[in-house]
């Protein structure tokens, strides 16, 4: 099943291809259903994006 990926991060999702920190944001923003909020609260230290993750 594809999710939806809202509209305002369409266009992320369009530079994920040419952009690390594009495919790492939107990747992020996918595991935690898109709520920005939730990917700088993340604790999941086993994903190998963690430490890259939107912190600020």
């Amino acid at each position: 099943m594809k999710r939806e990926v809202p509209i305002k991060y369409q266009g992320l999702y369009d530079r994920r291809a040419k952009s690390r920190k594009a495919a790492i944001r939107s990747q992020c923003l996918e595991c935690v259903g898109y709520a920005i909020i939730e990917v700088k609260l993340c604790t999941d230290i086993g994903c190998p994006l963690y430490r890259y993750r939107i912190t600020g």
